[in-house]
This record gives C-alpha cells, structure tokens and sequence, in this order.
C-alpha cells in the first residue's frame, strides 16, 4: 500500500513538474503561441497515457504501473535483465484482440500490461536482450499466423536500464507515438 502510494506520489509530482517546464517552453519569435499549443498538446497526451496505465490496472485489481515500477527497480538493484517489448496495434479494437493471443504465447512469469488503448507491453523477468529480441520475434510470427490478426502490428523490444522506472518508461512509449 505504501508502495503504492509512494509511485503516485512520484509520478503527480512528475506530471506536475513536466506540466510547469512546458508552461515555460517556447520563445519570443512569431512562431511562439503555435510551438507552446503543440507542445501543450504533446503533453496531454503523455499526462491521459500515464493516467490510463495506471487506471487499467487498478479497474483489474492489479496494477500494471507498480507491477513494473517493482520489476524494473528489482531489476536495476539487483543486476538481473529484464524484457520489455511494447506491441503496438493500428487500433483499440486491434489491440484487445491481439491480448489474448499474446497471453497464449507468453512463458510463465511473464505479464502483459495495457500501456493504453492500441499498445501493449509484454514484461519478461530474467530476460536478457537476445532473449526478448527473440521472443518479440516468436510473438511477430505468432500474430501473423492468428486468424483475426491485424493489418499491422509494430513490435519493439526496450532497455530496462534506459529508463529509471516505470512513469520515465511510459513517458517514454507515450512520446515515442506522436
């Protein structure tokens, strides 16, 4: 609970630092009001993306942000590898059909988590990164083979040790789509 706790209160904070540093963003020049409403605009995304991460797990009695916040903070004290692979779809309704095919595929210990509504992520303990690069691989033929699969699917695999924690890794994804 503590735990808990503690990550919201580190990732408000965040959220409220990020929101006060784009308020400042932008110049002098002509160009000004169009730069701060873009960028405005980028970090409502991030914000709604880190807020839904965190409401999905808490509306299924889990809570995929502490789940990996704790399995990459592990992860970092300890030394051990451990695989991230975001699935993105074209769509949301691409994106809950592809759930439980990833799930059928994933080898026990290893969790998916709804990033938001088109992106998934595949959270594999004790995976180095050859091993996460050749699952992501597996899960790529696996979705081509499905019946209902999508038209298109992109497939990454990330470093843990590039992000601190989980809020800096949804950041992260979440300016990694616009």
């Amino acid at each position: 609970m503590l735990l808990h706790r503690r990550i919201r209160v580190r990732l408000a904070a965040g959220l409220i630092a990020l929101i006060a540093l784009l308020a400042c963003a932008g110049g002098a020049d002509a160009n000004w009001s169009s730069r701060r409403a873009a960028t405005g605009a980028s970090a409502l995304a991030i914000i709604a993306a880190v807020a839904a991460l965190h409401r999905r797990g808490r509306s299924r009695g889990l809570a995929p942000l502490s789940m990996l916040d704790k399995q990459m903070r592990s992860a970092h004290r300890d030394g051990r590898p451990l695989g991230l692979i975001s699935v993105t779809a074209d769509d949301p309704a691409a994106a809950r059909r592809l759930a439980p095919v990833l799930r059928a595929r994933l080898r026990e210990g290893d969790r998916l988590a709804a990033v938001d509504a088109a992106r998934l992520l595949v959270i594999a303990p004790g995976t180095d990164p050859q091993t996460a690069a050749a699952l992501a691989s597996d899960l790529r033929r696996t979705l081509l083979r499905a019946p209902d699969g999508p038209e298109w699917a992109r497939i990454a695999v990330h470093d843990h040790r590039a992000h601190r924690d989980a809020g800096e890794l949804a950041l992260a994804l979440a300016a990694e789509r616009d």
